[in-house]
């Protein structure tokens, strides 16, 4: 009976000692809510022009490398990939962020999510703007690929579902990386640039001719050591070649 009653109180003592070690474990290690990450920040694969081509003072080296960042520059069009300085957060959880702003008679929603190997962006717009009435209409789509290989960024026209400009980019065999801009508003236009790993590259400018069709309105070609060539158009026919060295 001794025994007995020994092995329970032997028991209950280390069950006691397992509760309170318990309890204070939990006091000083509360239990922490779970971490939101931070969205993911939308960029383009770096392009890197041969630093003879930059520092040339020839016109049409210059016009090639001012194409090319123009042909990659979102800013003036309206995109947007991150909340600016005082939006609201609507949501932001694992995955999933949603921001709000409101400039004049507009309200801008910008929706961000980010899945395996894609991440997304969007913009809905609700109120006024430049005449145009919008109730949660979507003004932006973009998709990039986690590894920076191919994505997309579609703009729409005021109110409707159809493209007005977009961006697409993808990358071919030996690593060549290419991006289209295409514009279908008044007057269209599209850059196609080619960039290869050893920073060679070409950059091809279409325009409507007098019948309406796309034709090439200019074109560069570059070496890797920063050499390059143009060609000029008008009206779809060839005007003039020269090379820079």
């Amino acid at each position: 009976m001794l025994i007995k009653k020994a092995i329970i109180a032997a028991v209950s003592a280390c069950m006691l000692f397992l509760l309170i070690a318990g309890c204070s474990s939990n006091e000083e290690n509360p239990i922490a809510p779970p971490t939101t990450s931070k969205p993911p920040t939308f960029t383009l694969k770096k392009i890197s022009f041969p630093q003879h081509m930059l520092s040339s003072t020839d016109a049409h080296a210059q016009q090639a490398v001012a194409l090319v960042n123009e042909a990659l520059d979102f800013d003036p069009c309206g995109c947007v990939f991150a909340p600016p300085s005082g939006a609201e957060t609507v949501k932001e959880t694992n995955g999933e962020w949603e921001y709000s702003w409101t400039s004049g008679d507009l309200t801008q929603t910008l929706q961000i999510t980010a899945v395996s190997g894609r991440n997304s962006w969007k913009i809905f717009y609700d109120g006024a703007q430049g005449g145009t009435t919008f109730s949660n209409w979507r003004f932006m789509d973009a998709v990039q690929s986690t590894d920076l290989s191919s994505g997309h960024v579609t703009l729409f026209k005021a109110g409707t579902v159809e493209t007005e400009m977009e961006w697409v980019w993808y990358t071919l065999e030996q690593n060549e990386y290419k991006i289209i801009r295409q514009f279908y508003g008044d007057p269209p236009y599209k850059i196609d640039l080619s960039i290869k790993p050893d920073n060679s590259g070409k950059i091809d400018r279409f325009a409507p001719n007098s019948s309406g069709s796309m034709v090439y309105d200019v074109k560069y070609s570059w070496s890797a050591d920063g050499t390059g060539s143009y060609w000029t158009f008008e009206d779809g026919k060839q005007t003039g070649f020269g090379t820079w060295q």
